[in-house]
């Protein structure tokens, strides 16, 4: 593998200026970038209209949010089309460190073959830039880990694995997109590592911390309409796969409990969030998926 096999697919959603970080972090480290933008506010698109201008960059402006998952694909055949072998999927937050994709390359490329051929996604280790400030990593320590599941962001990915497993699921729209996808990996027998000393800068939400009894957790505080996908989506991922019985599936249902305990708690819009909650069952059980329509009730 080298660094001409790889292209970026980028999701972005009224990010505004910040995606100058997520872009210039990613932008020399790959071949080619492909943006791919979920019907944006005017700031976003003033900042993506600068950006397609440079070379070896392609902006697809989509004329609604039609979700995470289509958004992707969208991006994915795009890369494909254009004969990259590899694609690097990024969230529109997340920032590579500046050897991010050059330890990922080193580290496949000093694996054995027969070891080599079962991989078909690699993930950088990422850490919280809300919590920590800094990590340490030694760049010749290329060092991997065999992952069930991986995020979304900082994931790259052979393109025959689309071939073998399909797409993003768009039914999802958003949440458990990545999980679902890499339970279907897992199902068909193949592997995704995580590669140690790739670093991905990579905020998740807007957690808060707290102590209660002497015992510190992290609140989530997602909003009302994400509770409704992660409920939903959630469930039908056990559902499907639960056979499979490893802990990314075993744990969706004790994750649900707790998420739900913790808004009960310490977070705002109590009331809001438990009605989406019960929703998202609701249309889990009516198999009701795509994006969300209507309120909650």
């Amino acid at each position: 593998m080298k660094k001409e096999d790889i292209c970026c697919v980028i999701i972005t959603y009224n990010i505004g200026k910040e995606f100058y970080k997520c872009y210039d972090s990613i932008k020399n480290q790959v071949d080619y970038v492909i943006i791919v933008d979920n019907g944006s506010d005017k700031e976003t698109i003033d900042v993506l209209n600068k950006i397609k201008v440079d070379t070896n960059t392609n902006v697809i402006f989509n004329n609604d949010n039609y979700g995470i998952a289509k958004a992707l694909n969208i991006g994915v055949r795009d890369a494909i089309t254009r004969g990259y072998s590899w694609i690097l999927t990024m969230d529109n937050d997340s920032q590579a460190q500046f050897d991010m994709i050059d330890v990922m390359i080193k580290t496949y490329n000093n694996i054995n073959e027969i070891e080599k051929n079962k991989i078909v996604g690699m993930s950088p280790n990422f850490f919280d830039r809300k919590y920590l400030s800094n990590v340490e990593y030694n760049v010749n320590n290329l060092s991997y880990s065999y992952e069930d599941v991986v995020i979304t962001s900082g994931n790259l990915l052979k393109k025959e694995v689309f071939d073998t497993i399909g797409f993003f699921n768009e039914e999802y729209f958003i949440d458990y997109v990545d999980i679902e996808f890499c339970l279907r990996i897992f199902e068909k027998g193949e592997k995704i590592i995580q590669v140690n000393n790739a670093i991905l800068n990579h905020q998740i939400g807007d957690g808060s911390k707290h102590k209660i009894f002497n015992k510190t957790f992290t609140a989530s505080n997602h909003s009302a309409l994400r509770r409704y996908y992660i409920t939903r989506n959630s469930l039908d991922v056990y559902k499907k796969y639960k056979h499979l019985n490893i802990h990314a599936t075993n744990d969706i249902k004790r994750q649900l409990a707790k998420s739900s305990i913790k808004i009960i708690l310490v977070e705002d819009n109590k009331i809001q969030k438990i009605k989406y909650i019960l929703k998202g069952i609701q249309d889990y059980k009516l198999s009701k998926f795509g994006k969300f329509k209507g309120k909650a009730v």
